[in-house]
């Protein structure tokens, strides 16, 4: 190898902490090759310092690299998100006027935001039933090279894909994902064909801001999940089902042991005669228990002046998201969590080593100074 040649070349980190020496320029697949020639064959994305990206992603020098396989814990993830292309095809086959957004993977499947088209949950059979036919067709799932300008062109009456070029496409050229003439903006990854989805199915419809922001538009969000096979979705499905019939929110209704009203809002439950019952012989049980370890028992303000989160760190962390309130020109908080009173009565006096430890509890939170 020449001088010049040396200097071309980058050094890219494997998962077992060797070093590899790849042309500058090489992508993730080309790793892989470089690897072996199985790998390179057998790779569907990869990650670079921890993130998931596409196979054709280049890597840098000093870079991280891990290679994705249909054998990786990743694999379903990528699986996924083409299920989420599959859902958006099929959702414009049987509705050319949808408008859409975005369609990430999640832990449980995959949802896509789209606007312009009513849908509800008597839709998602017929919507369903065209992705069947898609995943069976195993259209190859190809990637498009484009100018952000071509994309523009494309995508001229799509606010929402306008608003992703100018503001999260920061080279002159991104990506398109093709599947039989259908085409997404996407920096994938995804799978090689439509065909490798295996099984598919729409769980739900609700609402959804644009960019999670409520200030924005609503949009439609329909929620999915995909497996490699219609055994693995079923299984899936009935192990969802039994969670369903263990909700906390399903059992507190049913029992009437709490309600959550609008007025209260997403986890401030009102807790109704059966449910304090429930929580009285919690507490009472906990109580019990903290005391035959050795705690004693405190109560503590709900809030405390600012001073004594600014000491605890708290504030500096936490105080977006603290309700903060000024009396007489001093500010107070809420306070997150217990420990901070508690160690302040502990400093009340001092303490011989004789003494600690000194275990405090307050409700079910405990501290331990020693």
């Amino acid at each position: 190898m020449s001088e010049t040649d040396a200097q071309a070349d980058v050094t890219v980190v494997l998962p077992d902490g060797s070093e590899l020496d790849v042309p500058a320029g090489a992508t993730v697949e080309d790793v892989a090759f470089e690897i072996g020639p199985g790998l390179g064959r057998d790779t569907v994305a990869g990650k670079i310092d921890g993130e998931l990206v596409e196979k054709h992603a280049e890597v840098h020098d000093g870079a991280r690299i891990e290679i994705v396989t249909d054998q990786s814990d990743e694999y379903l993830t990528v699986l996924r998100h083409s299920a989420a292309h599959v859902f958006a095809q099929a959702l414009q086959r049987l509705h050319p006027e949808a408008t859409l957004t975005i369609g990430p993977p999640t832990d449980e499947g995959f949802y896509y935001d789209v606007t312009d088209v009513d849908l509800d949950e008597d839709d998602l059979d017929a919507i369903e039933a065209e992705m069947d036919e898609i995943i069976a067709a195993d259209y190859d799932i190809e990637r498009e090279v484009r100018s952000r300008e071509e994309a523009k062109e494309i995508y001229a009456d799509n606010e929402y894909k306008l608003q992703i070029l100018e503001e999260e496409a920061d080279d002159e050229e991104v990506t398109f994902y093709v599947q039989d003439g259908w085409r997404d903006l996407c920096q994938g990854p995804h799978v090689e064909s439509t065909g490798e989805v295996g099984a598919a199915t729409l769980l739900e419809v609700s609402a959804a801001y644009w960019r999670g922001d409520e200030d924005n538009d609503t949009l439609t969000r329909v929620y999915g999940t995909a497996f490699d096979s219609e055994s693995a979705l079923e299984e899936h499905l009935e192990l969802r089902e039994e969670a369903l019939e263990r909700d906390h929110r399903k059992i507190g209704q049913e029992m009437n042991l709490f309600s959550i009203p609008t007025v209260t809002g997403p986890g401030l439950p009102l807790y109704h005669p059966p449910g304090k019952t429930v929580l009285r012989e919690l507490s009472d049980f906990a109580n019990e228990l903290n005391r035959e370890h050795g705690y004693e028992e405190v109560e503590t303000p709900h809030v405390f002046r600012t001073e004594l989160w600014k000491q605890s760190g708290h504030y500096e962390n936490y105080k977006d998201d603290m309700f903060l309130l000024d009396v007489n020109d001093e500010e107070y908080g809420l306070k997150p969590m217990n420990c901070p009173g508690h160690a302040t009565i502990f400093d009340q006096q001092s303490w011989s080593y004789r003494d600690l430890p000194q275990r405090y509890f307050e409700n079910l939170s405990l501290i331990h100074i020693s």
